[in-house]
């Protein structure tokens, strides 16, 4: 048994770091890469009128430990954003309402995450498995308003503004069809669960 802990241990510690070997692979020391996505909103109200949107940029960051040793990191910065608008018409005798309430939601951060082909030994120059962890603001605003047979009340127009700090864990993949262009897959954090976009290494 105690041997297999100790197996067990010597493969988690090696998953964490890797060494230095002449590895070149599809997201390297220094590589910066911008991406735009469209994802699937966590949980929309009423009609998307903007689908959530993001764009993100991560640089490539080896971090030397010693003896040989590097956690191959990344760090960059993330913003999304998204609006959805519901409508309800009420008719009455020779009477119309129209009420709306409108919805929008924006995120702004930063991220960083662990890059998995190096350690698992890959050397494709075309795929990049990762995962991390974002951290930043998100402003949520919505606003009701209503009218009477086409006219607009402002007393019952109610605009609301919210903002909080967020943060949450993510992972992804990209794939690269040429050297500079790919396209990515990305799930967790911000106004969308899942999203995936187009990738373009500088």
């Amino acid at each position: 048994m105690k041997k297999i802990m100790f197996a067990l241990l010597v493969m988690i510690s090696g998953s964490l770091f890797s060494y230095s070997d002449g590895y070149q692979g599809a997201f390297l020391n220094g590589n910066i890469v911008v991406q735009g996505g469209l994802g699937l909103a966590l949980d929309p109200f009423g009609d998307i009128v903007v689908p959530p949107l993001s764009v993100m940029v991560d640089y490539g960051k080896e971090i030397e430990l010693g003896n040989g040793l590097i956690l191959p990191l990344s760090f960059g910065a993330t913003m999304g954003y998204y609006k959805t608008e519901y409508k309800y018409d009420w008719y009455t005798y020779n009477h119309t309402y129209n009420y709306k309430w409108e919805y929008s939601d924006f995120y702004f951060g930063g991220r960083a995450a662990y890059h998995l082909n190096k350690l698992a030994k890959w050397t494709s120059d075309k795929v990049d498995l990762y995962g991390g962890v974002m951290i930043g603001f998100e402003v949520i605003s919505s606003d009701f308003s209503s009218s009477y047979n086409g006219s607009q009340n402002d007393w019952y127009s109610e605009p609301n503004n919210d903002s909080s700090l967020i943060m949450d864990t993510f992972g992804g993949i990209r794939y690269f069809f040429t050297p500079q262009l790919g396209g990515y897959a990305e799930i967790g954090y911000g106004i969308e669960w899942f999203k995936i976009g187009l990738s373009y290494k500088l």
